[in-house]
Order: structure tokens, then C-alpha cells, then sequence
């Protein structure tokens, strides 16, 4: 039976030097405890990298609607998903997607 009251955590080094603790989804993977219920992990990679991956995806995606489309406006809604062992990950948000698309064509004035 696993225990829901535990809490995941993984320390992601800054670029800086210093360090962010972000909550993780990561149950299964082997944590470590520190103490008590709560179970602390460190990242492989610093945040800062983890960040500019999801970045390097985004600029992709909006790459790839501008010049297919050529909309007026472009939105992108996605989720960010920490994991100790796959760092930043984006999130599934809805049942298929994991990015939301949003598109808009501004009508020229006749």
C-alpha cells in the first residue's frame, strides 16, 4: 500500500550556484528519504538546462504554425512536468494533448 501523505522532491542546481525543490510525481523511482515522509532526490541536470529544452521545443512548435498557417497570432498552453529522473517534461493537460494550439487570422478591413 503506498503511502499518499509522502511527498516527492527533487533539488534542481541553478546556473547561479543556488538551488530550486520542486515537487516531483515520482513515487516509484526510488527517492531517497531525508525525513520523516518527505523524500528528496537530486536532478542530474540544473533547472536552467531543464528550461531551455522546454524552450528549444516551444520555438519549434511556433517555427512550424508561422510558416505552414501565417496566423495573425499565435498561442501555445502547455503544462511543465518535473521529474527527478527526465527533469522538465511537458505535461499532459487533457485527454491526447499536451500542447494547446491556438490560432488567430485578423480579417483585413475591405
Amino acid at each position: 500500500m503506498s503511502d499518499h501523505s509522502a511527498v516527492d522532491l527533487v533539488r534542481f542546481r541553478l546556473s547561479g550556484g543556488e538551488s530550486v525543490i520542486v515537487e516531483v510525481d515520482d513515487r516509484d523511482q526510488g527517492a531517497v528519504r531525508v525525513g520523516g515522509r518527505d523524500r528528496m532526490r537530486e536532478a542530474q541536470e540544473t533547472f536552467d538546462e531543464n528550461l531551455l529544452r522546454i524552450r528549444d521545443a516551444t520555438r519549434s512548435v511556433l517555427a512550424t504554425m508561422r510558416t505552414t498557417t501565417e496566423p495573425d497570432e499565435i498561442k501555445l498552453v502547455f503544462g511543465i512536468k518535473f521529474n527527478a529522473e527526465a527533469g522538465a517534461v511537458i505535461a499532459r493537460t487533457g485527454v491526447e494533448a499536451n500542447i494547446g494550439i491556438e490560432m488567430v487570422w485578423k480579417r483585413t478591413p475591405r
